[in-house]
């Protein structure tokens, strides 16, 4: 696949890889510390925050759904935060007649997918676009086309490009039932899916993602990791105008996000190895089971001290709302 390339001005030093991908040596990462104001949401992911400015809401969509909207064609990004039930790190994105639900940087595959995001889509139709009391009467109610998305980029191999909800199914019915498939698509940068060079937006993220991981195992700390990898795009001219207008913002969500991640794994591991030790010493199976909980617990009550709410951290461990709710019950007493 055609890789991003420096030029000979270029600070980003090359290393030896085969997609080109850069590092910095011998000098620190420059801060561009203005005062120019944004109109990111502070919860925003750096995805979502993208997806704000319209012409790459357009971009994307016509390379997920193969169409040709244009600029003049409405577009709006709803928050999930702010409908019925709160949900937070799912982006909900209307060009046209579009609706199109996904959800982005997953780094593994869920099969409960379609389960959860059946749940955003009705969240999000009956919070914009249906009046719960219209729907008794007569007159059918137009509502847009939902279209469901996985953007994967995880370590292992997709093995699993579709995810239906029927096959959750305890009967399975041929007919008069409901469906949801969701695509699963893998936008690692080193894989060279298609969708890559349909979309400059997508194709950013995934080499900005593969820089900051590429960083990251040479050593870097993930702050170190991140803004190395934000300066390096800038410089390269990729993102360049979303990074440049908002890179405090940029280095902070991704650095928000980047440290969910490593504190839930070193969290969830050293509860599971708790779970497993003590399984051990009572001679008990079950110990491995309860490792793994109390794994999740303990980093749901790290997230719980950060102040996530409990919508996002219930999509998070894939527990229901309630269970978060009763660990926040607990980490108050």
């Amino acid at each position: 696949m055609k890789s991003y390339r420096k030029s000979t001005k270029n600070k980003c030093e090359a290393v030896s890889l085969r997609d080109g991908f850069f590092v910095k040596k011998g000098r620190d990462v420059a801060f561009m510390n203005d005062n120019r104001k944004t109109k990111i949401p502070v919860k925003d992911t750096f995805f979502r925050a993208m997806l704000r400015e319209p012409h790459r809401a357009i971009e994307v969509c016509n390379a997920l759904e193969n169409t040709n909207y244009t600029i003049n064609d409405k577009v709006v990004l709803h928050d999930l935060e702010k409908s019925l039930t709160r949900r937070f790190n799912d982006s909900t994105l209307v060009v046209a007649d579009e609706l199109l639900i996904f959800s982005e940087h997953q780094s593994s595959v869920n099969s409960n997918m379609p389960l959860r995001l059946l749940r955003h889509a009705t969240d999000a139709l009956y919070t914009w676009y249906v009046d719960g009391k219209k729907v008794y009467g007569r007159s059918m109610i137009k509502i847009p086309t939902p279209k469901f998305y996985v953007l994967y980029n995880g370590k292992e191999k997709l093995t699993q490009e579709v995810l239906k909800l029927s096959d959750a199914f305890k009967i399975k019915a041929e007919e008069f039932s409901l469906e949801l498939a969701v695509k699963v698509i893998d936008i690692n940068y080193t894989r060279g899916n298609e969708i890559l060079e349909k979309s400059p937006t997508i194709k950013g993220y995934a080499y900005l993602v593969e820089l900051i991981d590429r960083y990251k195992n040479k050593g870097y700390s993930a702050d170190v990791a991140l803004k190395m990898a934000v300066d390096c795009c800038i410089e390269e001219g990729i993102l360049v105008d979303f990074l440049v207008n908002n890179y405090k913002e940029a280095a902070d969500m991704l650095g928000y996000e980047y440290d969910i991640e490593d504190e839930f794994q070193a969290r969830y591991e050293d509860g599971v190895e708790d779970g497993r030790e003590e399984g051990r010493e009572e001679g008990r199976e079950e110990g491995r089971e309860e490792g793994v909980l109390l794994g999740m617990e303990i980093a749901a009550l790290g997230m719980i001290e950060k102040g996530l709410s409990p919508s996002l951290i219930a999509d998070i461990f894939k527990m229901p709302l309630e269970w978060v709710e009763k660990l926040s019950q607990t980490s108050t007493k």
